[in-house]
């Protein structure tokens, strides 16, 4: 917690007032990184499939985010900022459902959510990743700042996620009840992003209302 808040800070000190998006940005990234990092053990260890399996979840998380962000669309409705964010939650809570029903539901259920999650990433990641440097501030300065804040994030979910299910399987907790947990704490990650995003688009319809 203490390392996110550190990042969070530092963010915002290097775009003071300005730092919404690149927050929504940071907590996007954490949440469908960390959704990506637990699925092979997600489909292993907490549903008993196979490598391969988890193979084509991974594989068509990462083709769904290729092909839907191949054209950002900056001026569609709903905001494709908030809307990715709001999709990577629903992929979180696709996860906790397949591990509650287990089996092979469970199993499709998973791998939807991760495609789910690939499409939320690139509907988001375009605009959200580009958005900072319409503030007129330096360029090489915004993007240092975008790419602290998806290899922060990233490196800090990875301690979060992986930190707290092993702790949990240490304490004794089935692989199932621990990824549980820690879906929930992901799908809480990818909750902040999407009202973050809501509330940088709310402050600039404030800004310019035209």
């Amino acid at each position: 917690v203490a390392g996110g808040l550190a990042i969070a800070v530092f963010l915002v000190r290097g775009m003071p007032g300005e730092a919404r998006p690149l927050l929504a940005f940071a907590l996007l990234c954490a949440a469908f990184f960390g959704v990506y990092e637990l699925l092979s053990l997600t489909i292993i260890e907490g549903l008993g499939s196979t490598v391969l399996v988890s193979s084509v979840a991974l594989t068509g998380g990462l083709l769904a985010w290729s092909l839907v962000g191949l054209k950002p669309q900056p001026k569609a409705r709903p905001d494709r900022a908030v809307l990715g964010p709001g999709l990577v939650l629903f992929a979180c809570l696709l996860v906790i459902a397949a591990l509650i029903v287990g089996g092979g539901a469970g199993v499709t259920t998973t791998i939807a959510g991760a495609v789910l999650g690939g499409v939320g990433m690139g509907a988001a990641y375009p605009l959200l990743s580009s958005e900072p440097f319409s503030t007129g501030r330096p360029a090489a300065t915004v993007g240092t700042l975008i790419a602290f804040a998806e290899t922060a994030a990233t490196a800090w979910v990875a301690m979060l996620a992986g930190g707290l299910y092993s702790a949990l399987h240490g304490q004794g907790w089935t692989p199932v009840g621990a990824l549980q947990l820690v879906f929930v704490v992901l799908a809480g990650v990818a909750l902040a992003a999407t009202v973050l995003a809501a509330a940088r688009r709310s402050r600039r319809a404030r800004d310019d209302p035209a």
